[in-house]
């Protein structure tokens, strides 16, 4: 409980802004929520009472609390849909493609998390970048070693982000320190489940690498885990690249059969599941995720980065299938979410020159939606997350464009909120992140 003895409510003052309706649904027009003078009111416990005009929110709270942020942007804290806490320390790893990538880099890499002090450090990096980047809700892909994975659930209770996450699980085609055999995936993940899972703002992910690197046994005890609880998560990646996609195909991993009847058929595929990147998915893959209501991670930095090509993100907008933006660190090049809105406008620009049945332009409001709001509905937390309606978390992003020379001058050129959301998407930059509340709590301050 925050100020209840002095303060009722608090009301944080500056430009309002959020995207709480899709915008591909209803148009940029309606679903732009902005408040060039706006308030924020936060009660006692950290969630959202209403938004609107500061002066309107003043005459009805008189007695609130000001936290006035004037000449800042408020947004919601970024959800981070697919990113991998054990490859924090491998950002910029030169020169492969996914598969030769991750045997040359990654594989050995997060071997080294079975040092729990390495582990310990490494979360505390890795989740001190976040939030500075006003991250507050991350899908996080976990370590393959129990104690690194409890060193991340605690990294992340301390700064209280939200955090999907799970024990990274496989069993072939991997390293041998990085296996782990079918039963004892089993008793870890349950071990790890039953101590954190809805542990504050914890919960938990059954976490299977990929199906290349996973039997047909471990992915049907990724399908049990799956089952033991209506409110696990499953996390895993799919047709991110094409060398990967024809190498599960071969005789030796699943002979003919698509990335997406793997899952399904071993009873993955359902409005908990996530599949990051998703870009070679078949219509009759698309199909089945629709319909069985799966959900996707749109990484642009990592499949740019790796070669690996360009997200038909009209498909999935077409076919009613939730999806957000994950950062993909270590495919990714960072974990700064206004970095990777402007690499998703320019994918699409780029596809949407080769082929517009496939893109879209994405305007600023769009990218904003993309986020934040799209990326908690994605996650199944869209009553919690992403946007600044009552009885949503107080999670805020503060933006400042004046901690640096050029974006005040360009800000100026801009005439209407549209546009000024653009700029910030397109132009903007971590650094601009003055602080971070999560709950209504401060959980950063930039010096």
């Amino acid at each position: 409980m925050r100020n209840a003895q002095e303060f009722d409510v608090e009301i944080y003052r500056g430009y309002a802004i959020h995207v709480p309706y899709s915008p591909f649904k209803i148009g940029d027009e309606v679903a732009l929520h902005a408040f060039p003078d706006g308030g924020i009111v936060v009660n006692a416990l950290g969630t959202i009472v209403e938004t609107g005009s500061f002066k309107q929110m003043r005459l009805r709270h008189p007695r609130a609390r000001i936290i006035d942020r004037t000449g800042c942007y408020l947004i919601p804290g970024f959800v981070d849909c697919h990113v991998h806490y054990p490859q924090v320390y491998m950002i910029a790893c030169y020169g492969e493609q996914l598969l030769d990538w991750l045997n040359l880099y990654t594989f050995p890499e997060e071997a080294r998390y079975k040092d729990p002090l390495y582990a310990k450090q490494a979360a505390k990096v890795f989740f001190d970048e976040l939030i500075k980047c006003g991250t507050t809700t991350a899908n996080v892909f976990g370590s393959q070693f129990i104690l690194a994975m409890e060193e991340a659930f605690l990294e992340a209770e301390r700064r209280r982000i939200r955090v999907i996450m799970g024990l990274n699980l496989s069993d072939r085609n991997i390293p041998e320190a990085l296996r782990l055999t079918p039963e004892k995936a089993y008793t870890l993940s349950r071990t790890l489940a039953k101590k954190w899972h809805k542990r504050g703002k914890a919960l938990y992910a059954v976490t299977p690498r990929f199906a290349p690197v996973c039997t047909p046994e471990m992915l049907r005890v990724c399908g049990k885990l799956l089952a033991e609880s209506p409110d696990y998560r499953l996390h895993t990646h799919a047709n991110e690249n094409s060398g990967e996609v024809e190498w599960m195909k071969t005789k030796e991993l699943f002979p003919k059969q698509s990335y997406m009847e793997v899952y399904r058929r071993f009873g993955l595929t359902g409005p908990r599941s996530l599949f990051a990147h998703s870009i070679y998915a078949t219509p009759q893959e698309v199909a089945l995720m629709a319909r069985t209501g799966c959900r996707v991670a749109h990484c642009t930095s990592s499949n740019f980065f790796l070669g690996s090509g360009h997200f038909p993100m009209r498909r999935y907008v077409e076919a009613g299938i939730p999806f957000g933006i994950g950062t993909d660190i270590a495919g990714g090049t960072g974990l700064s979410m206004l970095k990777e809105l402007e690499r998703a406008y320019g994918c699409q620009m780029i596809l949407h020159a080769s082929d517009p049945k496939l893109a879209y332009r994405l305007s600023g409001t769009k990218l904003l939606y993309l986020a934040t709001q799209a990326g908690a509905e994605t996650l199944g937390l869209g009553d919690v997350a992403g946007s600044f309606l009552s009885g949503r978390a107080a999670d805020i992003t503060v933006l400042n464009p004046a901690r640096e020379t050029y974006l005040p001058e360009r800000m100026r050129n801009c005439s209407t909120p549209a546009e000024e959301l653009f700029v910030l998407c397109i132009a903007g930059a971590s650094h601009l992140v003055q602080e971070v509340y999560t709950g209504g709590q401060i959980a950063y301050r930039a010096k």
